[in-house]
């Protein structure tokens, strides 16, 4: 075990040797590789200065060339109308001829010269002999970048302005003509984005950044990109880009801004999944301190209502509970928050027997979150209530109208003070109780019913037009069909005569007939 643990020290000590020696090395090419390109630099500038120093050396051979041929003339003309005067007036213009030094390239010296009186300090000035393809490409590019500014900042006012069209094609002209410009790919990158194309807008901005951009354009086009990271909820990355902006410019403040909200989003999001967790365990007073904290510091944060609302339902607060998560759902959560918040809206609606609002949250959950099985069990639960509920209500209806304390169609009913029960008689058209009498039954289709008062009880005569008790008489029997029946006072028994018109009572009956 000591052998293998020194032999990953050995390792280690190895692996961080050859990694100083790789940067040492990388380090020492860069260096090399910098000096280089300024011993470049410095080499074309002394080309650039020697140029120049023999066009003021051929400029003060010229001037010598003018003052020569000035003396000359003076000469001609003082001998002017002698033979000899003429014959060396040849010979001098020969010799004029032939020494004055007239240069093809004096209209090239003219144009450096031009350039020389015009041009701005510490600028190069290029030479009069044929220039190398490194100048060549030097002059070009003092030359467009001189010429390219004026038009880059029409571009980027025209973008102020909302004319995106006219600043895209003025930058995209700069870009072909020189695809090294990054100013150009800026203004393109934020157009896209402003169209909202943010992949195209993303790789025209990060290929601007890539190249040479003045710090100001620099830092604008690293904020743009993490406000692209943003929207792809990519946090990590957007801080990056915010941070770099902030360095390129340190008085960025939407740079800073973005950066403190990317900072509280994650504060929020980290402390919100804490209170959730917590509330999964069953420590709700915890989980609803943490989110009653979030409300308070951002009053918006739908889902810390979420959390509050779920704790209070569960301390059966129905009514608190519900308030808090219809604040909840108007100010927005994610899809499956939004699932459980509308879910709990729902029960709590099937609780107070409102099963219209119970269905379209249970169906809402459900649209937020197909894989919601509790909404569905609730809504098939609900289902079954409401079918029970249906059904009861039909034999409720039914039982009612066949209990029906008042007889349908019957032009009277008259209680007798003291009775214990009335029975409605269907069709009847009238019945009379008798005071202190037990019971009264109802007879179907008679006409009337007369109870003797004191009888224990009186049976029903159907189709008779009349029936009348006995007092004391301790049974009554129908008689069907029958017109009249007269009881006899005192008289166990009354016989129905069928088909008899008149039943005749005993001497000193108290009935009525």
């Amino acid at each position: 075990m000591h052998w293998i643990t020194m032999s990953g020290i050995a390792l280690i000590a190895a692996g961080t040797f050859l990694i100083f020696f790789g940067q040492n090395i990388r380090n020492r090419f860069d260096d090399k590789h910098l000096h280089y390109s300024v011993s470049e630099k410095a080499y074309q500038i002394d080309e650039l200065v020697s140029g120049n120093n023999k066009l003021l050396t051929r400029i003060d051979e010229y001037q010598k060339n003018l003052s020569g041929k000035d003396k000359i003339i003076q000469q001609l003309e003082s001998q002017i109308g002698s033979p000899k005067a003429k014959v060396q007036k040849q010979v001098r213009d020969e010799q004029l001829e032939l020494q004055f030094d007239r240069p093809k390239v004096i209209e090239p010296e003219q144009i450096r010269e031009e350039q020389l009186e015009t041009r701005d300090e510490g600028q190069d000035v290029p030479s009069l002999e044929p220039a190398t393809d490194k100048q060549e490409e030097a002059v070009a590019q003092v030359i467009s970048e001189t010429g390219y500014s004026d038009l880059i900042t029409q571009a980027k006012d025209l973008c102020d302005e909302g004319k995106y069209d006219e600043a895209y094609k003025i930058a995209d002209d700069l870009r072909q003509k020189d695809p090294d410009f990054g100013q150009a790919y800026f203004v393109l990158g934020t157009i896209e984005l402003r169209k909202k194309n943010y992949t195209k807008g993303e790789d025209l901005l990060g290929r601007a950044v890539s190249l040479s951009m003045p710090d100001k354009d620099m830092s604008w086009a690293l904020h743009n990109l993490g406000i692209s990271s943003i929207r792809k909820k990519n946090y990590d990355e957007a801080r990056v880009h915010l941070e770099k902006a902030i360095e390129f410019n340190s008085g960025m403040e939407k740079s800073r801004k973005a950066l403190k909200l990317i900072n509280d989003y994650l504060h929020k999001t980290q402390a919100i999944a804490q209170a959730k967790s917590l509330c999964e365990e069953g420590r709700d007073d915890e989980a609803y301190k943490i989110a009653d904290d979030l409300r308070q510091k951002d009053p918006d944060f739908g889902q810390a209502y979420f959390v509050l609302g779920t704790v209070e339902l569960r301390k059966k607060n129905y009514n608190e509970g519900a308030d808090l998560l219809y604040k909840a759902v108007n100010l927005g959560l994610p899809d499956e928050d939004m699932a459980w918040a509308l879910h709990n809206l729902g029960i709590f609606s099937l609780r107070k027997k409102d099963f219209v609002k119970a269905k379209d949250y249970l169906e809402k959950s459900i649209r937020f979150n197909p894989d919601m099985e509790e909404s569905q069990k609730a809504l098939d639960r609900l289902d079954n209530l409401q079918e029970e509920e249906k059904h009861g209500k039909n034999e409720k209806d039914s039982e009612s109208s066949k209990s029906s304390a008042r007889g349908k169609g019957s032009k009277s009913i008259a209680s007798d003070k003291g009775s214990k029960s009335v029975v409605s008689d269907k069709g009847s058209k009238s019945v009379v109780s008798d005071k202190g009498s037990k019971s009264i039954v109802s007879d179907k289709g008679s006409k009337s019913i007369v109870s003797d008062k004191g009888s224990k009880s009186i049976v029903s005569d159907k189709g008779s037009k009349s029936v009348v008790s006995d007092k004391g008489s301790k049974s009554i029997v129908s008689d069907k069909g029958s017109k009249s029946i007269v009881s006899d006072k005192g008289s166990k028994s009354i016989v129905r005569d069928k088909g008899s018109k008149r039943v005749v009572s005993d001497k000193g009956s108290k009935s009525i007939v």
